[in-house]
């Protein structure tokens, strides 16, 4: 048995019916130079016997490799118990479709050398090499200033080393000193199905522990490859940020509403007349070219893939502005019921 105390980093991984893309995030963790400096623990939250029966074969094998299980529940409960669980100076959270690069946690010693005041370090998630067109498509969107603007940062490396807050930060690619889940701390909100960690990570920031991004600690996260798949995360995240923002008011961002407004103008466009009117729109319009442009031109996507960029973009603006005022009216939305993702 490990001692505890010598536990450097615990990588937590929550999962559910995803056995495929998880042994491929597990393998990539247990392949990484130097050797894990800990423990991986899994919590499989929900009745899945194939995982479960995977989980038991592979601790067998691997005495740093530790699994819970739970009753199906918020991302926010599984978070907590994945926490709770592990025994590291350190938790880090992956989501179950990210895959690290060899060298990730010889990195994360140089950002903990380099902010020993630190209790937060994230860094971003890009899109794999071996993305299909489509999520090469959606790689665009998020990475694009008009698609996420400054949160851009959170899915590319952008920048330098920098003092952070949930703008930058990102949960499938988190690390928290466990400290923070213990004596009192706030822990994840267990009645939020998406947004768990920016509620979290704006309380840490208020009581004054140090947050920061290092674009230096990149691993690859597999996009949505589909329509639905894609605008449903949309949705979900706006509701996320409308229930925060009912939780903690201070939470408010401007520039989180602008797709809010967004909607309500396009809705009033049909009733008015004068022309000026219409001048935000070509507005917006001319800088969805201007990303379309670039998406044909930098990334090579062709004329097709350049035509998928600007719908994607658009429609997730209006898709976010609608969950956004839906979730701050009726913050029962976004319950861990809301959605079936891990």
């Amino acid at each position: 048995m490990t001692n505890p105390e010598s536990i450097l980093l615990s990588v937590v991984v929550i999962t559910h019916k995803r056995l495929e893309p998880l042994v491929r995030c597990i393998g990539s963790v247990e392949a990484c130079r130097p050797p894990l400096p800990g423990e991986i623990v899994l919590v499989i939250n929900g009745a899945d016997a194939e995982t479960r029966g995977w989980a038991e074969k592979h601790a067998a094998s691997r005495p740093d490799f530790r699994w819970v299980e739970l009753e199906r529940s918020s991302k926010g409960r599984a978070r907590n118990l994945g926490a709770l669980s592990a025994r590291g100076e350190w938790v880090y959270f992956i989501d179950d479709d990210v895959t690290v690069p060899p060298d990730i946690f010889f990195r994360m010693r140089e950002e903990m050398e380099a902010e020993p005041a630190a209790g937060v370090i994230g860094g971003p998630n890009s899109t794999p090499k071996d993305a299909t067109p489509f999520q090469r498509c959606v790689g665009r969107v998020l990475t694009s200033w008009l698609g996420t603007g400054r949160m851009r940062a959170r899915y590319r490396p952008l920048g330098r080393r920098r003092a952070a807050d949930d703008g930058d930060l990102i949960l499938c690619n988190l690390m928290f000193r466990r400290a923070l889940f213990q004596a009192g701390r706030p822990a994840f909100p267990e009645d939020f199905h998406y947004n768990e960690e920016n509620v979290l990570l704006t309380r840490l920031k208020n009581d004054g522990v140090r947050l920061v991004y290092s674009p230096a600690l990149e691993v690859f996260h597999e996009r949505r490859n589909g329509w639905g798949g894609f605008l449903r995360q949309v949705w979900h995240s706006g509701v996320g940020r409308g229930h925060m923002w009912r939780r903690v008011p201070g939470s408010f961002r401007a520039v989180c509403a602008a797709p809010s407004l967004m909607v309500v103008y396009l809705l009033t466009l049909p009733w008015v007349r004068p022309g000026a009117i219409f001048l935000p729109l070509g507005v917006y319009l001319g800088f969805l070219g201007w990303e379309m442009a670039r998406a044909l031109w930098e990334d090579r996507l062709g004329v097709k893939g350049a035509g998928c960029v600007g719908l994607l973009i658009s429609g997730a603006h209006m898709t976010y502005g609608a969950g956004l005022v839906c979730g701050f009216l009726r913050p029962g939305l976004n319950s861990p019921s809301a959605g079936r993702d891990t």
